[in-house]
């Protein structure tokens, strides 16, 4: 999998016209361990940075309760990074923007970062459209490692152990 470096995401960020106010957002972001509850989502370009960022720090990354919309793309970040407990549900649709063309060059920004199981998952329910369709974690589970087997047996990840955040959830 091809990963984009902070300065491609600015490119990214250029190209979709949805910068905004990004200042600090990499710093302040790697600096803490991260647990995924109730997130709805946001600006793609937001995520990204944040993707970005925690892929670089090698940051542990606990699913833990719902993911949707951009928040979806943490699911890019390696295996050993990542783990999911049994509340985790991640939902998907259509990203939205400013024109079609800022649309089309989101979905395929997504579409290219997603692991093949999320694209497959994606495919099997029809695509993406504007309602949101749901994973849940019995399907999750197939392919990241749920929360608690991490902490029975945890791995190593470029030589560091990996680093569970909060409760076992």
């Amino acid at each position: 999998m091809r990963w984009m470096t902070a300065s491609g995401v600015v490119l990214l960020c250029i190209q979709l016209a949805a910068c905004g106010s990004l200042e600090g957002t990499i710093t302040e972001y790697a600096a803490r361990p991260q647990t995924i509850r109730q997130d709805n989502g946001g600006m793609l370009i937001k995520y990204a940075l944040q993707t970005a960022t925690l892929q670089e720090s090698g940051q542990q990354v606990k699913f833990a309760g719902r993911c949707d919309s951009a928040c979806t793309l943490y699911l890019s970040l390696p295996e050993e990074q990542t783990c999911v407990t049994t509340r985790a549900t991640f939902g998907f649709h259509l990203p939205k923007a400013a024109t079609a063309e800022a649309s089309l060059s989101a979905q395929a920004y997504l579409m290219g970062r997603y692991p093949d199981w999320v694209k497959s998952w994606i495919e099997e329910n029809g695509g993406l459209s504007p309602e949101l369709m749901v994973m849940d974690y019995r399907y999750a589970s197939k392919f990241i490692t749920p929360c608690n087997e991490k902490e029975a047996a945890p791995r190593l990840a470029r030589n560091r152990p990996v680093q569970i955040v909060g409760d076992a959830g």
